[in-house]
Formats: structure tokens, C-alpha cells, sequence
């Protein structure tokens, strides 16, 4: 591409970025000229006459919400007139009577183009005086219940919207989401819509029928908030509708859903999109807006000229589901387990959430810049290093290789002088009866001692024939860098092999002085032993982070006990690592719940693990000293010993094991 082909397409893309947004903009414009043709049915200078009649008073959020959904589809310069009948406050034959004298007044010489009604009220009314009043002019109906009777019963001029309430859906995922739940307060008034909302109640309750079910059936206001008040966090408060009480008092949704919210702790589900943000968690809830918006467009479809009877009724209710953030957090509910696409109020901003793929590609960068200036300043410290030990490793290799067989001699000294010591403690050992199979065992002990003591004096051989070479060589200066390097390297791999397995037997030897010498330390002081268990837990998350297992712990959380702290700090360490060890397979998912109680003066200490199991040919054994299943894999049998001298005689306590091969293996210590 040439200098001016590229001018000329910066050109083009400037204009195009220019306009761009004027051309969008008349587009819309057209496009929404042809559209309100479309709905107009092409009588672009008629006023469309439109006659809303709402079952509920003005101020209701449903009544509100429904409103805003039909003017949410029309253009804002109908003639749109309004009424309410206000049913929730008065509804008896005598009343209707007076509505239908003044309807028939009123609207004598009004001449509409649609009517839409929302609620039953408002669509019973028309269904026995629409026809007096206003003659044939189409219907267009929302928020009716889909169970009435009155809908197999409309007639030629209507259509709409029905409402249908997810009460199975909302209530199946409220016990998903507290599998716990025992009882459920379903809130409802006696009014029409209550009962027959109460009907598909039942069918949730033979559902479930292990959980216990009470409805407010003529109660008032105050009773209900008692009731509720009594609940806990595992049982469910499920609001549907109520409006009126048993003495006649009149309520607002959102006024009963508060006051459920103030008085109780108990998780709140409800049906109905105008009780979120007052105290309910969410559901699969009925959206005023929604089934007044479907309406409205029913309402423009017959306006453009459809007749209503070739227009199906929307019987499948708009509902969403819909959660309120803070409720959630309240309950500890994660937001993972709701439905897809639910919508979720009061979310705190996130500027992470908003600004993502920005954020994400800008630290992308940033680390990958600072992977390249570490590989680079690395590079130039191994060089330095490198140059630093080649300039170095003559004149420190003689005092090196000292350094190193001092250390290895001093080493055999204190593993001879501890297997004295083991000798001398083996007597004491029999003395118990559950130490009584230590002496059977010595060999094995003397076998594991030696194992890596006959590793490390082989090492040391080959160091010292190694040694002696380079100084020949170093003394009749035929000493190459090849041979200087082979001999590191051969210096570095022995030291490691020999100081691997000292430190091998060192820990064994360590193991067994802990069974054979009685700790001097009684130090005693008051704990909270859920709180110093979790403090223990979490000391051992670098073993737990090499494994798939998990550490449930349940205990009192006021529980207090005088001990002494690092005999139970042992108990609990050695019966995790246990667990870890021989409780299941390597990468093996797992879990291990330590559950604590007190009972009649005892402290009780239950340690599970579902894993493997153990035989009960083994389970006899397994508190003896140096018993092991996994002597070949490095296991000394030193472990669950240790923690049986503990407990029983240090603690002065009990501990037993029971097990199921397969299925689980259980530590049960009692402390008194």
C-alpha cells in the first residue's frame, strides 16, 4: 500500500468515526417512524383513545409497576385515561353496582380504541358489564391468576396476559439453597387471589412432605409477626399475598415484608417483585412491569389493526428470578448455586467487574514486563555467581571438604550416642503393656537406624578416594576445570545423599525418644478449644495443600479447657498427618471431620476419616510401638503410639479406634 492509499484510508476511517453517530441517530429515527406507522396501522394523524382499569389503588407497587410497563410501549402521546377501582379496600356487590352507575355515566359519550384491565377484579368487572358500557371495543387483560375460571370464559374481544406464580420453583430452590429448612410460615390474607395461591401451597407440601407447613389463615397482623419471630435461620418465611388482616386493617406489600424483616432472622422468600429490597431474599417472582409491558404490546398489535381473537393469550407469566445482594450475604448464600441469568439488586459496585478485560490485559502485560527483567537480572547474577565461584573454589576446596567430614564424624557420634540411649529406655519401655512389643521390634529400629547410617558412611568413602584424588592432582598441578567440576558436583550430590539420611534417621531416633521420655513440661492453662483447634488446622495447611483433602471442624465455640496446649497441639497434628498418611490413596479426594462436645463432665474428641479403613486383624495392633503397614514407604509406627502415651498418661485419658474397611476410621479420645 502506497503513501496515499494509506492517507486516504486514515480519511476515510476519521469521517467514518465523525459520522458515524448522525447517521446512527437518523436511523433510529426512520426506524422508529416506520415502526409507529406499523402499530398505528398507518393513521399517522389518529389519536389512539386508550381506557386503563386497574383492580387496586393507586400507590400499589404491583398497580405501579404494571402502569409503567404498558407506557414503557406506547409513545407517549395516546390519550390514555386511567381508573382505579380500589378493590383491595372494598369489595362487595353493592360496590360494583356503584362503579358500573358511574362507569355508565362517566364514559357515555367516550368512544375507546382498547381497554386494558389488570387483576381479576378489573376483568370480572368487565366480563358482567363490559358489554353495557362500552359495547365490542377489545379487552387486553394482565396479572390474572392462570387457575381462574373467568379464563375459559372470555369472550371474542379479549385477550392478555396471564399470571402465572412460581411458587413450586421458588420454593424448590429455597430448600436447595437451605437444605436444612424444617418448617415454612406461609404468609397469606383470605382474599381471592390468596386462596387460591394457598391451593398450589398444598401441592408444594405433599411435595415435601417432611417439612412442616403453617399458613396465617385468619390472623391478624400481629400474631403473624409473633409467629415469625419465634423462627430460626434454618426454617423459611414464604410471603404471597397480604393486604388485609382479620380486624380490616389494609397493608401495603412492602410494609408486610418489612415488618417480617425486622422482627425475624428467618430467611424471607416471597412472589412478587415489589417486596425485593424489603426484606425478602428473592424467587422466581411475578413482575408487574413485565405483564404490563406484554399487555401493552397486545394493546398495539390490536391498535395496528389484529382482532383479539387471533391473538392467543400469553399463558406463559413472565417471571424472573430475582435476589437481593444484601439478603444473600446475610444468609451466606453463594451466588454460584442461583439460576442463570438471575437478576440480583443492591450489588456493591465493583470497578473490577466493570473495567475486566481492561484490567486483565494491562496486568498480563505488567507481569509479563516483569518476567522479562527478572529472566535478565537473574542471568546477570548466575554469571556473576559463576564467575565469583571459579575465581574462589581453589583456594576454599581443601577447607570445604574439612568442613564437611567434620560435620559427618560429629554426626556419628551423636547417632552412637543415641543408640545407647534407645538401649537404656528399652526397659522402660516394657514396663507398659502397650509398649510391650518394642522389644520384638529393636532389629527392626536398628535396621531403619542403619539403612541410611550405611548410606552416609558409603558416601563419605567415595568422598574421602574423591578427595584424595583432587589433591594428587592439585599437588602436581595437573588439576583441569573438568575434573574440578566433576568433583563438585560429585562433593555436592554426596553431602546431599549423606545429609538426606542423617536427617532421616535423626527424626526417627527423635520419633522414638518421644515415646520413650516422659515430657517434663506441665505447664497447665485454660483454652478455647474450638479456636485453638482451628489455630492447629491451620498449621498444618502446607501437609493439607499437597493433598485433596479437607478439614471440617465442629465444636462449642464458648468451650473452654484447662490443659496442657502442646500435649493437644501433638494429639490433633499426629491424628491429621495420620489421616493424610494412610487414610487415602495419593491425589484421593477426601475429607476429615474432627467434631468436639462436652457430655457429662468429658470432653469428647471424635476424629473421622472416610477413607480406606482398617482391618479388624490390624485395628488391634495399631497403637503399638513401630507398628506399620508402610515400613517399605517410610512409615516408622511411631505416630498413633505417641499419641496413645499422651492421652493416657499424660492427659490421663482414654482413646479408641473404630473403623470400617472401605467406609471410615474413627479416633474417639475422652478427656476428663
Amino acid at each position: 500500500m502506497n503513501r496515499r492509499s494509506k492517507i486516504i484510508l486514515w480519511l476515510i476511517i476519521c469521517l467514518n468515526l465523525i459520522i458515524s453517530p448522525k447517521v446512527w441517530s437518523t436511523s433510529i429515527s426512520v426506524a422508529d417512524a416506520i415502526k409507529k406507522f406499523d402499530y398505528n396501522n398507518g393513521y399517522e394523524n389518529k389519536k389512539i383513545r386508550i381506557l386503563a382499569i386497574n383492580s387496586y389503588h393507586e400507590g400499589l407497587q404491583w398497580t405501579d409497576d404494571i402502569m409503567d410497563g404498558i407506557k414503557s410501549v406506547l409513545d407517549g402521546d395516546e390519550e390514555f385515561h386511567i381508573e382505579y377501582l380500589d378493590t383491595k379496600r372494598i369489595n362487595d356487590e353493592k360496590y360494583y353496582e356503584k362503579i358500573y352507575e358511574l362507569f355508565k355515566y362517566k364514559f357515555q359519550n367516550s368512544n375507546f380504541d382498547v381497554i386494558i384491565v389488570s387483576d381479576y377484579d378489573a376483568l370480572n368487572f368487565m366480563m358482567r358489564y363490559g358489554d353495557d358500557l362500552f359495547g365490542n371495543i377489545p379487552v387486553v387483560f394482565c396479572g390474572v391468576n392462570g387457575t381462574r375460571d373467568i379464563l375459559d370464559e372470555l369472550r371474542p374481544n379479549m385477550t392478555g396476559v396471564v399470571e402465572n406464580l412460581d411458587i413450586m420453583e421458588t420454593l424448590d430452590l429455597a430448600f436447595d439453597l437451605h437444605p436444612k429448612t424444617k418448617k415454612v410460615l406461609v404468609v397469606s390474607d383470605e382474599n381471592s387471589a390468596g386462596r387460591l395461591n394457598k391451593e398450589e401451597v398444598k401441592l408444594v407440601e405433599e411435595k415435601y412432605d417432611y417439612i412442616g407447613f403453617e399458613v396465617t389463615e385468619d390472623m391478624c397482623i400481629d400474631s403473624i409477626l409473633d409467629t415469625a419471630s419465634k423462627m430460626s435461620k434454618d426454617d423459611i418465611i414464604f410471603m404471597l399475598s397480604f393486604t388485609k388482616d382479620k380486624k380490616g386493617n389494609v397493608y401495603g406489600f412492602q410494609e408486610v415484608s418489612n415488618l417480617l424483616d425486622e422482627v425475624s432472622d428467618t430467611p424471607i422468600y416471597g412472589t412478587w417483585d415489589f417486596s425485593l429490597g424489603h426484606g425478602i431474599v428473592g424467587g422466581k417472582l411475578a413482575s408487574g412491569f413485565y405483564q404490563g409491558k406484554n399487555a401493552g404490546i397486545l394493546a398495539r398489535r390490536i391498535v395496528s389493526g389484529e382482532r383479539p381473537e387471533d391473538i392467543p393469550a400469553i399463558n406463559a407469566s413472565p417471571n424472573k428470578y430475582m435476589f437481593d445482594y444484601e439478603e444473600l450475604n446475610e444468609f451466606n448464600i453463594d451466588i454460584e448455586k442461583l439460576p442463570k441469568n438471575s437478576i440480583i439488586i443492591n450489588r456493591p459496585y465493583s470497578f473490577y467487574e466493570e473495567n475486566k478485560i481492561i484490567i486483565n490485559i494491562t496486568i498480563a502485560f505488567i507481569v509479563s514486563l516483569i518476567l522479562i527483567i527478572l529472566l535478565l537480572l537473574t542471568n546477570i547474577r548466575d554469571r556473576r555467581i559463576a564467575q565469583r565461584e571459579v575465581d574462589s573454589v581453589n583456594k576454599h576446596l581443601e577447607e570445604l571438604v574439612l568442613e564437611r567430614t567434620k560435620e559427618l564424624e560429629d554426626t556419628n557420634k551423636e547417632l552412637k550416642t543415641t543408640l545407647e540411649t534407645l538401649k537404656m529406655t528399652q526397659n522402660q519401655l516394657i514396663e507398659s503393656e502397650k509398649m510391650a512389643a518394642l522389644g520384638n521390634l529393636v532389629g527392626g529400629v536398628a535396621h531403619e537406624i542403619n539403612t541410611p547410617v550405611g548410606i552416609g558412611v558409603t558416601a563419605i568413602t567415595h568422598l574421602d578416594i574423591r578427595t584424595k584424588e583432587m589433591l594428587k592432582l592439585l599437588e602436581t598441578g595437573k588439576l583441569k576445570k573438568s575434573d574440578l567440576d566433576k568433583y563438585l558436583q560429585d562433593n555436592k550430590g554426596s553431602a546431599k545423599l549423606v545429609l538426606n539420611n542423617l536427617n532421616r534417621a535423626a527424626r526417627l531416633i527423635n520419633s522414638f525418644k518421644q515415646v520413650a521420655v516422659d515430657q517434663s513440661n506441665k505447664e497447665y492453662r485454660k483454652v478455647n478449644i474450638k479456636k485453638y483447634t482451628k489455630d492447629i488446622i491451620l498449621s498444618l495447611r502446607p501437609e493439607l495443600k499437597k493433598t485433596n483433602i479437607k478439614v471440617e471442624l465442629n465444636a462449642p465455640k464458648d468451650l473452654e479447657v484447662k490443659m496442657n496446649p502442646g500435649n493437644y497441639s501433638q494429639v490433633i497434628t499426629n491424628l491429621v498427618i495420620n489421616s493424610i498418611r494412610h487414610g487415602y490413596k495419593k491425589g484421593e479426594y477426601g475429607k476429615i471431620a474432627i467434631d468436639i462436645e462436652e457430655k457429662e463432665d468429658k470432653i469428647i474428641i471424635t476424629h473421622t476419616d472416610y477413607g480406606k479403613g482398617i482391618s479388624k486383624d490390624i485395628i488391634k495392633k495399631i497403637f503399638d510401638p513401630f507398628f506399620t503397614t508402610a515400613r517399605n514407604q517410610g512409615g516408622t509406627g511411631l505416630g498413633l503410639n505417641i499419641i496413645y502415651n499422651i492421652v493416657v498418661q499424660k492427659m490421663k485419658g482414654t482413646i479408641r479406634c473404630e473403623s470400617e474397611l472401605g467406609e471410615y476410621t474413627k479416633f474417639i479420645v475422652e478427656l476428663r
